[in-house]
């Protein structure tokens, strides 16, 4: 074990609440604090304020995606007959076409299991891709 002299702190300046001058915050900081441990931990206080002030905080949706909700882009060649026998064999229906002329979003039950649902489309030699309607998540401005 190491000997560790401790000298006393009355001649920095500790930073008050109201301070926000990031500058007085890293003097204290590293004043106080000593090692590859204080840059672990300036880091981390870093991060913790960048969160709060962006509001990546706030609270998000429990799922990534909409609830019940597929998007589905067929091949060009797929009739639109054949679109609406696989998406009534899968127990949805179309809510809507989306930019494309084969692209649409699927409607399902919410409680449909939707990343096992997009692998049973994906299985369709007609189907080019099929996801979930994912969401996305705004930052405010300021």
């Amino acid at each position: 074990m190491r000997n560790v002299k401790v000298r006393p702190m009355s001649n920095v300046q500790r930073p008050t609440l109201n301070d926000k001058s990031c500058l007085a915050l890293t003097r204290y900081f590293f004043r106080r604090h000593s090692g590859g441990r204080c840059i672990f931990l300036f880091s981390v206080l870093v991060l913790i304020f960048a969160c709060t002030a962006s509001g990546i905080s706030r609270k998000t949706p429990d799922q990534s995606y909409a609830p019940g909700e597929l998007i589905v882009a067929f091949y060009e060649t797929v009739s639109g007959e054949r679109i609406r026998e696989i998406v009534s064999e899968e127990g949805g229906r179309i809510g809507k076409a989306l930019g494309g002329r084969n692209l649409f979003l699927i409607l399902f039950p919410e409680e449909t299991d939707i990343p096992g649902t997009a692998e049973r489309f994906s299985d369709y030699p007609e189907v080019r891709y099929a996801e979930p309607n994912y969401r996305a998540i705004l930052l405010e401005k300021k």
